[in-house]
């Protein structure tokens, strides 16, 4: 099985960042989301969530499955 990774995205989270927010925050490169926990809930099945070095403090937990629909 090979799932259809043309819906799927990159979201960029990087606290230090100049333009870095969460509630208002693109996710992309040039606006990344602040918190990782803020990213987790915008990820769906096939996302890439790359995180860009620093130190969160934060407890995060992820309710999302991995599969299409989910």
């Amino acid at each position: 099985w090979v799932a259809d990774m043309t819906w799927a995205r990159e979201i960029h989270v990087q606290w230090n960042h100049s333009k870095a927010m969460d509630s208002g925050g693109a996710g992309s490169a040039a606006k990344p989301f602040r918190t990782i926990s803020y990213a987790v809930g915008h990820l769906r099945a096939g996302d890439t969530c790359w995180i860009h070095g620093g130190t969160y403090r934060e407890n995060v937990v992820v309710t999302a499955r991995g599969e299409p629909g989910a």
